[in-house]
């Protein structure tokens, strides 16, 4: 979970500093997305990273957050795995590369497909 949370950490941080003014954010694990929506204990171990994030979010006139199945999210995966092959440091795409951009449109038809097979 820490890690993950860092990631939105780090997106916010991103849009903040363009001054994007919407977005979207689609999130595997239904906990986290409550937990930055809805509040949470003080006490829990990434407290201060929620806290970034709420604070980050407030930022951006439009957001919106959605659990998403990791199994739908094709295009997130993609660039997970693209990112072990660029060296390291934070890479910003003006367009989607090809191949994720097909990943995006795999997505966006809902059409469900298992992991593993073709």
């Amino acid at each position: 979970m820490h890690a993950e949370l860092w990631v939105i950490v780090r997106g916010l941080q991103i849009a903040v500093a363009n001054n994007i003014s919407s977005l979207v954010v689609e999130y595997d694990s239904i906990a986290d997305v409550n937990f930055i929506k809805k509040g949470h204990n003080s006490s829990h171990p990434c407290a201060p990273l929620l806290d970034n994030i709420v604070v980050l979010a407030s930022r951006v006139p439009y957001i919106s957050w959605y659990h998403c199945l990791q199994e739908a999210n094709f295009a997130a995966d993609n660039l997970a795995k693209k990112g072990h092959d660029l060296p390291f440091g934070l890479h910003l795409f003006e367009a989607a590369p090809p191949d994720t951009a097909m990943m995006i449109m795999r997505d966006l038809s809902s059409s469900p497909i298992l992991r593993g097979f073709s």
